[in-house]
């Protein structure tokens, strides 16, 4: 908040200290403004001591215009507290000045005239009403909806059964939590059966895989003959590549023959140019 200041006061010693060192760096204000984060507005109202430098905006003033600003750290502390106090003293006159509202009185005619009368003859508060009666907490149970009879031996038998049908297709499905055997019993019958039962069809349906014989597939019978091979057309042009590769595989190549047998065997007989380099010299004088 921008204040009138006598030339005395720390800000106003302040602005001047940091104007010099300002012009004797060589920037203008709006260069001081892009450093320090500011307006250029602020600048100017620093340098004339109506603003102070925040902290942040006071270090990187330091930093960018002249570090011997580091040595009026104590004239920057004053000036602050300067302006702390013209703050203060300005919201206190505000208030000072300010119309205080007016609030109508709102008076309870009930209690003045239960307060007027004697003890004896006031009357009885009213009594608290009686708390609202808790309802019994029922149990969560994990069955619902279970159909007539179902302790009966008949639906008991029935979820054996099926069990019995879930552990032959998935011997080793687990007995609870997700995607076991019990909770396949409760979506289809709304509950399940005791562990002894669980664990005493699953030694069962053990002992009957392992009584009963493995089956080996006989070739021919049970098993369809596997098709034949795919054949595909053999062109003059695929034999004209495969030579091509051989003779730019083996450059000195002079014979090449391949047989192949009816079992798929292949036997080869090649031949390889052998070069051999020789050298011949001698010396010859003529003269006519």
């Amino acid at each position: 908040m921008a204040t009138a200041t006598s030339p005395q006061s720390a800000r106003a010693k302040l602005g001047e200290v940091i104007k010099y060192h300002r012009e004797k760096v060589g920037f203008d204000h709006r260069a001081v403004s892009r450093v320090c984060g500011a307006s250029v507005s602020d600048v100017e109202a620093w340098e004339r001591g109506a603003l102070v430098p925040t902290s942040d905006q006071w270090g990187r003033l330091k930093r960018a215009v002249n570090h011997a600003l580091r040595g009026f750290a104590e004239l920057y502390q004053r000036a602050r507290q300067e302006q702390r106090d013209d703050c203060v003293r300005i919201e206190r006159s505000l208030n000072a000045h300010a119309p205080k509202p007016t609030t109508p009185v709102v008076v309870n005619l009930g209690d003045k005239l239960r307060e007027a009368l004697p003890s004896s003859s006031r009357p009885a508060a009213d009594a608290p009403p009686p708390p609202a009666p808790v309802a019994p907490q029922r149990k969560p149970t994990r069955v619902n909806g279970l159909r007539p009879g179902w302790k009966s031996a008949e639906a008991v038998s029935e979820r054996r059964e099926f069990a019995l049908s879930v552990l032959r297709q998935r011997p080793h499905i687990r007995e609870r939590g997700h995607d076991s055997l019990d909770e396949l019993l409760v979506q289809r019958f709304g509950c399940g059966i005791s562990a002894e039962a669980a664990a005493d069809m699953r030694r069962r349906v053990f002992d009957e895989r392992a009584a009963s014989p493995i089956v080996t597939p006989t070739p021919g019978r049970d098993k369809p003959p596997a098709p034949p091979p795919a054949t595909r057309e053999v062109n003059a042009a695929d034999v004209a590549a495969a030579v091509e590769l051989i003779l730019g595989a083996v450059p000195s190549l002079r014979t090449f023959t391949v047989v192949v047998d009816d079992s798929g065997e292949a036997s080869v007989d090649y031949t390889v140019r052998e070069v051999v380099v020789r050298e011949t010299g001698g010396s010859l004088k003529v003269r006519r």
